[in-house]
């Protein structure tokens, strides 16, 4: 909900209640699904005579394993490693629950994190990267082309100014048809000069970082306006020129941004489709030192007393505006962080404990052949290590899609989230998947230490 207080400036409070039909199917889901897995667990033990029940389960056989054909790796492994090897294929169910376990862990953080990186984008690229300039003063509407022209003048003679340039700047409709199919409300964005707008907004493919410019054969559209209309480089979009009036322009390319739609096109392209000439209606000025934040209230006030500017807007107001929402997201992470890492216990503790009650006699007997604690420790968690690797990188996988399938769903139509997630949250996600291993190994080590010998390896007949 923070999130969207970037969209809409106006929400204040807001509520979330508990809906009762919701945390109802939430609970029989739940019920079913452990009542599922427990008749599924006790059916085969159900149908075996009582006798056998009685006596301890014996060891699956061990059989040989796909790696041994591989005989450059499988040469150079040690008996340790083989045997750890071959107790994965051993216990396949145990393999593959504690894969998805560890999986589903590293999952749920890179969505944490990713969901927060994502967020961040808006504020950080846009207006950063995208928008690359300062400030932008709205001009009286009646004002004639000398008076915006004395502004203009005035802002580059400013000690602060880098570059200031005229542009038109309205809100229009687009849409996919000449009905008015799939309609979206954009910003029609007009450079008094075409070959200077990179100075101030920067045209380019969102992923392979490719630069646009301008031409008079068409325009180009921001890409969640795109993807809205569902158009691609060299389709048609409908622009209304007047009230339910639309005609074609070509869209020469699809250009990255995350807030708000865009269309943007030349002053040519402009008069040849609407048929009359641009008025220019905002300047938008680049400063030479883009940190500096010490002119903005003497530049406020020298340009609203003039009759000629209606308004002043300072982009670095609305990124910190973004920046402070996007600091309550770091809760969203938290909890899935705390989520993620129950998980990653309850799995790895549960599967741990099931595979030493079951191999308590194996690890007995390495106890009477004189292995040391540690030594027995290393022959279970050489087990937990792989398998820890392999839920890892099964999770990174599985994180990206679940993390591009969280952002998609809570995007906005006039907002696009970033789609990456940046290194540190992967090394982040990483770490901690194999901090919470390292702690149920730990908890694990002082459960075997206290394995009895001689009770473990007592004939039960």
């Amino acid at each position: 909900m923070n999130a969207y207080k970037i969209a809409y400036v106006t929400l204040t409070d807001f509520v979330t209640p508990i809906h009762l039909k919701y945390s109802l199917i939430s609970m029989i889901a739940a019920v079913v699904s452990t009542t599922a897995a427990t008749l599924a667990a006790c059916y085969k033990e159900l149908l075996a005579a009582p006798a056998e029940l009685m006596r301890p389960a014996a060891p699956k056989i061990g059989k040989r394993v796909f790696l041994e054909r591989i005989t450059f790796i499988w040469k150079h492994l040690n008996f340790s490693n083989k045997a750890a090897v071959r107790n994965l294929f051993r216990y396949k169910k145990r393999l593959f629950m504690t894969v998805l376990g560890i999986g589903g862990c590293m999952g749920l953080l890179l969505v944490g994190f990713g969901v927060k990186d994502s967020i961040m984008t808006i504020g950080d690229r846009q207006y950063n990267f995208i928008h690359t300039y300062q400030v932008k003063m709205t001009l009286a509407d009646a004002d004639t082309d000398e008076e915006k022209q004395e502004v203009l003048d005035s802002v580059l003679k400013e000690s602060t100014t880098k570059a200031a340039m005229l542009s038109h700047e309205s809100t229009i409709d687009a849409c996919c048809g000449a009905n008015g199919e799939k309609k979206q409300s954009t910003y029609l964005f007009i450079p008094s000069d075409a070959d200077e707008l990179d100075e101030f907004v920067s045209l380019q493919n969102r992923i392979s970082g490719q630069k646009y410019t301008l031409d008079d054969e068409g325009v180009i559209i921001s890409e969640k306006l795109a993807t809205l209309l569902d158009v691609s480089e060299g389709d048609d979009i409908y622009l209304e020129v007047s009230s339910l009036n639309y005609k074609p322009v070509k869209v020469m390319h699809i250009a990255e941004n995350y807030y708000y739609h865009y269309v943007y096109m030349t002053p040519e392209c402009y008069q040849s489709l609407f048929g009359k000439d641009i008025e220019y209606d905002e300047i938008f000025v680049v400063n030479k030192d883009p940190e500096d934040i010490s002119y903005e209230n003497d530049f406020s006030a020298k340009y609203l007393d003039n009759n000629a500017v209606s308004g002043i807007t300072f982009t670095r107001t609305i990124s910190d505006r973004i920046e402070s929402m996007i600091t309550s997201m770091n809760i969203v992470t938290y909890v899935l962080v705390v989520s993620a890492g129950l998980l990653a216990f309850i799995v790895l503790y549960n599967l741990n404990n099931i595979n030493i009650s079951e191999r308590q006699r194996e690890l007995a007997t390495l106890k009477v052949l004189g292995f040391y604690d540690g030594e027995i420790s290393m022959y279970v968690f050489r087990e937990n290590i792989m398998l820890t690797v392999l839920g890892t990188i099964f999770g990174i996988f599985f994180g990206i899609w679940l993390h591009r399938f969280v952002i998609l769903t809570a995007e906005l139509d006039i907002m696009m989230f970033g789609r990456q997630i940046y290194t540190k949250s992967y090394i982040y996600s990483i770490l901690l998947t194999i901090g919470f291993s390292i702690i149920v190994n730990i908890v694990m080590h002082w459960k075997m230490k206290k394995i009895d010998m001689i009770e473990s390896l007592k004939s039960v007949e």
